[in-house]
Protein backbone atom coordinates (compact mmCIF):
# COMPACT_ATOMS: atom_id res chain seq x y z
CA UNK A 1 0.00 0.00 0.00
CA UNK A 2 2.82 2.42 0.85
CA UNK A 3 4.51 1.75 -2.49
CA UNK A 4 1.27 2.30 -4.43
CA UNK A 5 0.62 5.54 -2.55
CA UNK A 6 4.14 6.74 -3.30
CA UNK A 7 3.78 6.03 -7.04
CA UNK A 8 0.54 8.00 -7.16
CA UNK A 9 2.20 10.90 -5.35
CA UNK A 10 5.17 10.98 -7.72
CA UNK A 11 2.93 10.72 -10.80
CA UNK A 12 0.99 13.69 -9.50
CA UNK A 13 4.17 15.69 -9.13
CA UNK A 14 5.24 14.85 -12.69
CA UNK A 15 1.84 15.95 -13.97
CA UNK A 16 2.16 19.26 -12.16
CA UNK A 17 5.64 19.84 -13.58
CA UNK A 18 7.16 20.09 -10.09
CA UNK A 19 9.60 17.19 -10.26
CA UNK A 20 12.42 19.32 -11.70
CA UNK A 21 15.24 18.50 -9.27
CA UNK A 22 15.92 17.09 -5.86
CA UNK A 23 16.06 19.60 -3.03
CA UNK A 24 17.10 19.71 0.60
CA UNK A 25 14.68 18.64 3.31
CA UNK A 26 16.60 20.14 6.24
CA UNK A 27 14.51 22.49 8.37
CA UNK A 28 16.33 25.29 10.15
CA UNK A 29 14.80 24.89 13.60
CA UNK A 30 15.57 24.08 17.22
CA UNK A 31 17.44 26.03 19.88
CA UNK A 32 20.47 26.47 17.62
CA UNK A 33 18.34 28.06 14.90
CA UNK A 34 16.34 30.13 17.40
CA UNK A 35 19.51 31.82 18.65
CA UNK A 36 21.39 31.95 15.38
CA UNK A 37 20.47 35.41 14.10
CA UNK A 38 20.40 36.87 17.63
CA UNK A 39 24.05 36.13 18.34
CA UNK A 40 26.37 37.66 15.77
CA UNK A 41 29.49 36.62 17.67
CA UNK A 42 28.69 32.92 17.27
CA UNK A 43 29.57 33.11 13.59
CA UNK A 44 33.15 34.24 14.35
CA UNK A 45 33.04 36.63 11.41
CA UNK A 46 36.05 38.62 12.70
CA UNK A 47 38.41 35.65 13.02
CA UNK A 48 41.69 36.64 11.29
CA UNK A 49 42.49 33.14 10.04
CA UNK A 50 40.98 29.70 9.76
CA UNK A 51 41.46 27.47 12.81
CA UNK A 52 43.24 24.14 12.72
CA UNK A 53 40.55 21.76 13.96
CA UNK A 54 42.82 18.71 13.54
CA UNK A 55 40.01 16.19 13.90
CA UNK A 56 38.60 13.24 12.01
CA UNK A 57 34.94 12.41 12.63
CA UNK A 58 33.61 8.88 12.22
CA UNK A 59 30.70 8.29 9.83
CA UNK A 60 28.53 5.20 10.31
CA UNK A 61 26.80 4.57 6.97
CA UNK A 62 23.58 2.53 7.12
CA UNK A 63 22.44 1.25 3.72
CA UNK A 64 18.84 0.02 3.66
CA UNK A 65 18.36 -2.95 1.31
CA UNK A 66 15.41 -2.94 -1.09
CA UNK A 67 12.72 -5.62 -1.45
CA UNK A 68 15.12 -7.75 -3.52
CA UNK A 69 17.80 -7.34 -0.84
CA UNK A 70 19.88 -5.15 -3.11
CA UNK A 71 21.64 -2.04 -1.75
CA UNK A 72 20.78 0.26 -4.65
CA UNK A 73 23.96 2.22 -4.01
CA UNK A 74 27.61 1.23 -3.94
CA UNK A 75 30.07 1.64 -1.13
CA UNK A 76 32.47 3.19 -3.64
CA UNK A 77 29.95 5.88 -4.58
CA UNK A 78 29.39 6.78 -0.94
CA UNK A 79 33.14 6.84 -0.26
CA UNK A 80 33.60 9.11 -3.29
CA UNK A 81 31.22 11.67 -1.77
CA UNK A 82 32.99 11.43 1.60
CA UNK A 83 36.20 12.25 -0.27
CA UNK A 84 34.48 15.26 -1.83
CA UNK A 85 33.29 16.45 1.58
CA UNK A 86 36.82 16.10 2.95
CA UNK A 87 38.21 18.24 0.15
CA UNK A 88 35.79 21.02 1.18
CA UNK A 89 36.74 20.73 4.88
CA UNK A 90 40.49 20.48 4.29
CA UNK A 91 41.17 24.21 4.92
CA UNK A 92 40.34 23.70 8.62
CA UNK A 93 42.02 20.28 8.85
CA UNK A 94 38.72 18.48 9.42
CA UNK A 95 37.76 15.21 7.74
CA UNK A 96 35.24 12.37 7.84
CA UNK A 97 36.09 8.69 7.78
CA UNK A 98 34.09 5.48 7.41
CA UNK A 99 35.06 2.60 9.68
CA UNK A 100 32.46 0.08 8.51
CA UNK A 101 29.53 -0.05 6.11
CA UNK A 102 26.42 -1.51 7.68
CA UNK A 103 23.29 -2.91 6.02
CA UNK A 104 19.68 -2.90 7.18
CA UNK A 105 17.74 -5.86 5.81
CA UNK A 106 14.24 -4.63 6.63
CA UNK A 107 13.31 -3.27 3.19
CA UNK A 108 10.25 -1.38 4.39
CA UNK A 109 12.65 1.30 5.64
CA UNK A 110 13.82 1.84 2.05
CA UNK A 111 10.61 3.86 1.48
CA UNK A 112 11.47 6.13 4.33
CA UNK A 113 8.68 7.98 6.14
CA UNK A 114 10.50 10.55 8.21
CA UNK A 115 8.33 10.73 11.32
CA UNK A 116 7.87 6.96 11.58
CA UNK A 117 11.02 5.28 10.30
CA UNK A 118 13.45 7.76 11.78
CA UNK A 119 12.50 7.09 15.39
CA UNK A 120 12.63 3.35 14.81
CA UNK A 121 15.93 3.41 12.98
CA UNK A 122 17.69 5.69 15.40
CA UNK A 123 16.54 3.53 18.30
CA UNK A 124 17.56 0.26 16.67
CA UNK A 125 20.70 1.19 14.82
CA UNK A 126 22.30 4.51 15.74
CA UNK A 127 25.96 4.27 16.67
CA UNK A 128 26.59 6.75 19.53
CA UNK A 129 29.03 9.63 19.06
CA UNK A 130 29.29 9.12 15.29
CA UNK A 131 27.59 10.71 12.29
CA UNK A 132 24.89 8.20 11.36
CA UNK A 133 24.11 8.44 7.64
CA UNK A 134 21.08 6.48 6.44
CA UNK A 135 20.81 5.75 2.70
CA UNK A 136 17.26 5.09 1.48
CA UNK A 137 15.43 4.96 -1.85
CA UNK A 138 13.12 7.87 -1.19
CA UNK A 139 11.90 10.02 1.69
CA UNK A 140 8.16 9.51 1.29
CA UNK A 141 6.98 12.63 3.12
CA UNK A 142 9.66 14.73 1.35
CA UNK A 143 9.48 13.25 -2.19
CA UNK A 144 11.47 16.11 -3.74
CA UNK A 145 14.26 15.95 -1.17
CA UNK A 146 17.68 14.43 -1.78
CA UNK A 147 18.16 14.30 1.97
CA UNK A 148 18.10 16.16 5.24
CA UNK A 149 20.20 16.60 8.36
CA UNK A 150 19.80 17.73 11.94
CA UNK A 151 21.28 21.04 12.99
CA UNK A 152 23.62 21.16 16.05
CA UNK A 153 21.76 20.19 19.21
CA UNK A 154 19.66 17.67 17.26
CA UNK A 155 20.15 14.01 16.45
CA UNK A 156 23.44 12.75 15.05
CA UNK A 157 21.61 11.79 11.86
CA UNK A 158 21.82 12.58 8.17
CA UNK A 159 19.40 10.90 5.72
CA UNK A 160 20.37 10.80 2.04
CA UNK A 161 18.54 9.22 -0.88
CA UNK A 162 20.46 6.73 -3.00
CA UNK A 163 19.88 8.89 -6.06
CA UNK A 164 20.89 12.08 -4.29
CA UNK A 165 24.42 11.30 -3.09
CA UNK A 166 25.76 14.59 -4.47
CA UNK A 167 23.76 16.34 -1.74
CA UNK A 168 26.11 14.96 0.92
CA UNK A 169 28.37 18.06 1.20
CA UNK A 170 25.28 20.26 1.54
CA UNK A 171 23.72 18.07 4.25
CA UNK A 172 27.02 17.78 6.13
CA UNK A 173 27.14 21.59 6.04
CA UNK A 174 23.75 21.70 7.79
CA UNK A 175 24.82 19.04 10.30
CA UNK A 176 27.83 21.20 11.16
CA UNK A 177 25.81 24.36 11.67
CA UNK A 178 25.31 26.11 8.33
CA UNK A 179 21.92 27.43 7.15
CA UNK A 180 20.92 27.93 3.54
CA UNK A 181 22.37 31.07 1.99
CA UNK A 182 18.85 32.53 1.80
CA UNK A 183 17.61 31.29 5.19
CA UNK A 184 17.10 34.66 6.88
CA UNK A 185 15.32 36.41 4.03
CA UNK A 186 16.46 38.75 1.26
CA UNK A 187 19.76 40.42 2.04
CA UNK A 188 20.89 43.73 0.56
CA UNK A 189 23.41 43.34 -2.25
CA UNK A 190 25.81 45.66 -0.38
CA UNK A 191 25.49 43.27 2.59
CA UNK A 192 25.12 46.05 5.17
CA UNK A 193 22.51 43.82 6.86
CA UNK A 194 24.50 40.61 6.51
CA UNK A 195 24.46 39.75 10.23
CA UNK A 196 20.72 39.18 10.46
CA UNK A 197 19.56 38.29 6.95
CA UNK A 198 20.57 35.71 4.35
CA UNK A 199 22.76 33.16 6.11
CA UNK A 200 24.22 35.57 8.65
CA UNK A 201 27.62 35.55 6.96
CA UNK A 202 29.08 38.60 5.31
CA UNK A 203 31.26 36.82 2.76
CA UNK A 204 28.40 35.08 0.96
CA UNK A 205 26.61 37.15 -1.66
CA UNK A 206 23.00 38.20 -1.13
CA UNK A 207 20.76 35.35 -2.26
CA UNK A 208 17.20 36.10 -3.47
CA UNK A 209 16.34 32.40 -3.94
CA UNK A 210 12.70 31.40 -3.51
CA UNK A 211 10.51 28.61 -4.84
CA UNK A 212 9.30 30.69 -7.78
CA UNK A 213 12.74 31.55 -9.21
CA UNK A 214 14.47 28.19 -8.76
CA UNK A 215 15.13 27.85 -12.49
CA UNK A 216 16.44 31.36 -12.98
CA UNK A 217 20.00 30.62 -14.12
CA UNK A 218 21.14 30.66 -17.73
CA UNK A 219 23.58 28.17 -19.25
CA UNK A 220 26.51 30.16 -17.84
CA UNK A 221 25.08 30.23 -14.31
CA UNK A 222 24.06 33.88 -14.53
CA UNK A 223 21.02 34.83 -12.45
CA UNK A 224 18.01 35.87 -14.55
CA UNK A 225 15.25 35.65 -11.95
CA UNK A 226 12.97 37.94 -9.99
CA UNK A 227 13.51 39.91 -7.90
CA UNK A 228 16.39 41.10 -10.06
CA UNK A 229 17.19 43.99 -7.71
CA UNK A 230 17.13 44.49 -3.96
CA UNK A 231 15.19 47.22 -2.16
CA UNK A 232 18.02 49.69 -2.85
CA UNK A 233 17.87 49.01 -6.59
CA UNK A 234 21.11 47.02 -6.71
CA UNK A 235 21.34 43.98 -8.98
CA UNK A 236 21.48 40.56 -7.36
CA UNK A 237 24.46 38.33 -8.16
CA UNK A 238 23.67 35.35 -5.90
CA UNK A 239 26.21 32.77 -4.63
CA UNK A 240 25.28 30.18 -7.24
CA UNK A 241 28.33 27.99 -6.54
CA UNK A 242 28.15 28.04 -2.76
CA UNK A 243 27.57 24.58 -1.26
CA UNK A 244 24.77 25.89 0.96
CA UNK A 245 22.87 27.62 -1.84
CA UNK A 246 19.96 26.02 -3.66
CA UNK A 247 21.05 26.87 -7.18
CA UNK A 248 22.91 23.65 -7.92
CA UNK A 249 25.20 25.39 -10.36
CA UNK A 250 27.91 23.12 -11.72
CA UNK A 251 29.60 25.69 -13.91
CA UNK A 252 32.28 26.28 -11.29
CA UNK A 253 33.74 24.44 -8.31
CA UNK A 254 31.54 24.69 -5.23
CA UNK A 255 32.99 25.49 -1.82
CA UNK A 256 32.39 26.81 1.67
CA UNK A 257 33.48 30.39 2.38
CA UNK A 258 35.96 31.58 5.02
CA UNK A 259 33.20 32.48 7.48
CA UNK A 260 31.26 29.28 6.83
CA UNK A 261 34.39 27.24 7.59
CA UNK A 262 34.92 29.23 10.79
CA UNK A 263 31.39 28.39 11.86
CA UNK A 264 31.89 24.70 11.10
CA UNK A 265 35.06 24.72 13.21
CA UNK A 266 33.19 26.40 16.06
CA UNK A 267 30.46 23.75 15.97
CA UNK A 268 32.91 20.84 15.88
CA UNK A 269 35.00 22.20 18.74
CA UNK A 270 32.23 23.54 20.98
CA UNK A 271 28.83 21.99 20.18
CA UNK A 272 29.30 18.62 18.47
CA UNK A 273 32.60 18.12 20.29
CA UNK A 274 31.41 14.72 21.60
CA UNK A 275 31.73 13.17 18.13
CA UNK A 276 34.60 10.70 17.71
Amino acid sequence: MRFFTLILLLLGLFAQGQFDSLKCGTVFKGSYADNYFNNNEQRLVTAPSLPDVNRTLIVTPWIVLDSLYQPGVSEAAIQSQITTVNSKLAPINLSLTICEFRYIENYRYDLFVNATEEDELTTLYNEPNTINMYFVQVIVDMPLAAGYAYMPGGKDVIVITKGGLSAMPHEVGHFLGLPHTFEGGNELVERTDCYNTGDGFCDTEADPYNSSNSGALDANCNYKGQPAKDSNGDWYVPPVTNIMSYWGCECEETDFTFEQLNKIADVVLNIRNYLW
